[in-house]
């Protein structure tokens, strides 16, 4: 079954729908529109192809410390990094950083420390502007 949700629906309930096909509104162009309006302000993207989200030293840490669950999309932000006062430039597909958005997302609502969570509150941000510039191209 192919599900939509709705901007108002927390993203992270995707994960509580495994055998569907998930799709959110912010990933389709749709976001903040009304009905009958035509979105066309994002990058088509064709499935597969990588964007890239910049992430610090601090930011990277923060993924690595605070997202275990996300294993395979981590993998890659333990081998390239950068100097330390320095941004480096990963490499992620749509659903990839969108899957990392959620782990992100998830962490600062479950962590009880609040400078964790302004931290991973910025995180989650970034990863959904660089989202929010693009839409699946299919």
């Amino acid at each position: 079954m192919r599900v939509l949700l709705d901007e108002c629906v927390p993203a992270q309930i995707r994960f509580e729908l495994a055998g569907h096909d998930i799709e959110t509104v912010s990933r389709t162009d749709w976001q903040g529109k009304k009905k009958g309006m035509v979105p066309q302000n994002k990058k088509r993207l064709p499935p597969g192809e990588r964007v890239v989200l910049k992430l610090n030293s601090r930011e990277r840490e923060l993924i690595l410390e605070h997202t275990s669950r996300a294993g395979e999309l981590t993998d890659r932000l333990h081998f390239a990094r950068g100097p330390a006062d320095e941004s480096t430039a990963y490499g992620f597909t749509l659903d990839d950083l969108d899957e990392l958005a959620g782990y992100v997302a998830a962490e600062a609502n479950h962590t009880k420390n609040t400078k964790l969570q302004r931290a991973l509150d910025r995180l989650y941000a970034k990863i959904a502007a660089v989202l929010d510039s693009f839409v699946d191209g299919n």
